[in-house]
């Protein structure tokens, strides 16, 4: 064997401590939304806003077909956060065996479906001046195909994620938004049908990603050359878990989705497409860093659980609170004092900005109290529950529908945002004493003003200060250093008035990885 094939081998054996791994799937994550940002207003100028706008509503329509997922993604994440501390893994290569199939298996039987549901979408639901119903079913059909590969994609980067594969996980990941990007911007140039092109490139790069993910999945899970076996087995212990997954995500779905469907209808295309441009830019930021964390903890919390080893979760818990608060703190006051900004900055166009800031201000908001909510609801799940979410999430289904449906015949896009912020709130404040009080005995005063509050009061602060003394007739350039400066003064000040510090610094790094490779 070569040095340098020595040298790979021990790289994918070794376990990368909690802090690279998180920092890890930052820098992917930042790539992905710093190209975001460069391609995305590019699309919108060759496809049009009503295509983005089509775009959009077909993924939040079609969102409930991941109710079909049955639960595999977060099943092979927690069966195989317990890979490398089981001696007799052939166990878990069964589940993966048997999930992979489920899986595979499911995504035929929405193929099946999906063939006929996008010829009622191209005929009867879109409203469009510029699409035949002919060439809409045309682009629904790319869609489609590229939504259920996403199926599998989501299967083996939940098996990667449990198994703290992190590190290679987002090379592929940014191998593959690399090629994503570049190549679908190159299609929107030299093909005459621009939004066909880009979508059939996107669905390749799609099969590309399965490819390359199953390989990766197979790699670190070797044992002896077993694979693993179908096993019906598996599916019967799993049932409960799965059967509650399963009610939960059929409301978060519902919920998640509801303004979607609705607005696509109440709404012209181009006011919807503005909405949806707000929701796009919330979750490429505000999403991209929480899952960066989520992606690192909750196979944590699944170990610790499994162990039994209440201290270290507890102290867990809190870290991980913290550090969802500093990243969700830091990013959601910049897009809510700055929206227009950033809009105008961005996408250069200031009917865009005008119509989109306000929205983009309210999303903020309540995606970053939505963020800080996703510890707690990890920790159920690494518990093996998810009973208490639904519960929640039925109640707030059933109030936040017909809120919807009135604010948005008054208020437009804006009375639908605002009401996602209500909801947020009033989970933050009910939703975390009810899982403390079933799952984990940790200290709610000091989660409410210690790991959340006194970070959120910091940088509310500084962001309204620097709110204040900016003046709306300086130079882009000059606009977009300041938000620079606000940005990395809410997050260097916010970090560390946290235990984030200590955290940071407890591995020299350079020297374990030295010792350990070279």
């Amino acid at each position: 064997m070569s040095k340098f094939s020595n040298l790979t081998k021990r790289v994918s054996a070794y376990r990368f401590p909690a802090q690279v791994r998180t920092a890890s799937n930052l820098i992917a994550n930042v790539y992905s939304l710093i190209v975001g940002i460069i391609f995305v207003p590019l699309y919108i100028n060759y496809i049009g806003i009503e295509a983005y706008g089509v775009i959009g509503a077909f993924n939040g329509i079609t969102t409930f077909l991941w109710l079909f997922d049955f639960g595999i993604t977060t099943n092979i994440n927690r069966e195989m956060s317990k890979f490398y501390e089981q001696k007799d893994k052939r166990d878990l290569l069964d589940v993966k065996k048997t999930l992979e199939i489920v899986c595979y298996g499911l995504s035929g039987l929405i193929t099946i479906f999906l063939s006929g549901f996008i010829a009622l979408l191209a005929f009867y639901w879109f409203n469009s001046d510029r699409f035949t119903p002919a060439y809409l079913f045309s682009v629904l059909a790319i869609l489609a195909f590229s939504l259920v590969l996403q199926f599998p994609i989501a299967f083996y980067t939940g098996g990667l994620l449990g198994l703290n594969q992190q590190i290679p996980l987002n090379f592929i990941n940014i191998f593959i938004n690399t090629l994503k990007c570049v190549g679908s911007y190159a299609a929107v140039i030299y093909f005459d049908d621009k939004i066909r092109a880009f979508l059939i490139f996107q669905m390749i790069l799609a099969v590309l990603q399965v490819l390359i993910l199953k390989i990766a999945l197979t790699k670190f899970t070797e044992t002896d050359g077993y694979r693993g076996k179908f096993k019906s087995e598996v599916l019967r212990r799993l049932k409960k878990f799965t059967s509650e997954l399963f009610a939960n995500n059929l409301v978060i779905i519902l919920l998640m989705q509801s303004d979607k469907v609705i607005l696509s209808r109440v709404l012209s295309l181009e006011d919807f497409g503005y909405y949806m441009l707000a929701y796009s830019i919330t979750t490429m930021t505000v999403g991209i860093f929480s899952n960066s964390v989520t992606n690192v903890i909750f196979p944590n919390f699944s170990r610790l659980v499994a162990q039994d080893n209440r201290l270290e979760l507890i102290k867990n818990f809190h870290l991980s609170s913290q550090l969802m608060a500093w990243g969700m703190v830091s990013i959601a006051t910049i897009l809510a004092f700055f929206s227009q900004e950033i809009l105008l900055i961005w996408a250069r166009n200031p009917a865009v900005a005008e119509k989109t800031s306000l929205l983009l201000s309210v999303w903020a908001i309540g995606m970053g109290l939505n963020a800080l909510t996703l510890i707690p609801y990890y920790l159920q799940l690494a518990n093996g529950r998810s009973n208490i979410s639904f519960r929640f999430n039925l109640i707030a289904l059933i109030l936040n529908i017909p809120a919807l449906i009135i604010s948005s015949h008054f208020y437009g896009a804006l009375g639908a945002a605002f009401c996602w912020l209500i909801l947020n709130s009033v989970y933050l404040f009910t939703f975390v004493p009810v899982i403390r009080n079933n799952f984990l005995n940790f200290s709610l005063k000091d989660w409410y003003f210690k790991d959340v509050g006194k970070i959120a009061l910091v940088g509310v602060l500084i962001g309204a200060g620097f709110r204040w003394f900016l003046t709306a007739d300086i130079s882009h350039l000059y606009l977009f250093i300041a938000i620079g400066i606000c940005f990395l003064t809410i997050a260097g000040l916010t970090f560390f008035i946290t235990e984030l510090p200590k955290f940071t610094m407890q591995y020299d790094l350079f020297y374990k990885l030295k010792r350990r490779f070279l």
